[in-house]
């Protein structure tokens, strides 16, 4: 769980801006991306700090679901790759899930440049964020 990893981040993401909430976090001088969570570490911010957060967030917003917690986005996830046809060598290299192969150990890590392709074939076609883009002509 609290493998560290490099990852690509998803082009519709980059156009929410986050790169540049990454970058105003950093020059402001904290140490961690999502500050204000509490809990953290020295690899980060731990998984209970987002779970309750999460549960709020779902209490308040109406699409409170029992079955539904801040974990399900990672099985979301993985499914999204199953669809996509991702290799599962590289949805566990997102995820950092270990591999049982024993083959998949030689060799080294699944390069950038080839995590960054399959994170463009990932899509959720039913979510449309095109609302929260920045626009530039409001500017």
């Amino acid at each position: 769980m609290g493998s560290e990893r490099t990852i690509p981040v998803h082009p519709e993401l980059i156009k929410l801006g986050v790169l540049e909430y990454f970058i105003d976090a950093r020059s402001s001088g904290h140490r961690f991306v999502f500050h204000d969570l509490g809990e953290q570490t020295d690899k980060g911010i731990s998984v209970k700090s987002w779970s309750p957060k999460w549960r709020r967030i779902q209490q308040h917003s109406g699409f409170d679901h029992p079955k539904k917690s801040f974990h399900s986005f990672r099985h979301t996830f993985k499914r999204a790759c199953r669809y996509a046809k991702i290799p599962e060598e590289v949805h566990d290299a997102f995820t950092g899930h270990a591999s049982p192969a024993t083959g998949r150990k030689y060799g080294g890590n699944v390069p950038l440049n080839v995590l960054a392709e399959y994170m463009e074939t990932l899509s959720y076609p039913d979510l449309d964020l095109s609302h929260l883009y920045e626009r530039s002509d409001l500017a």
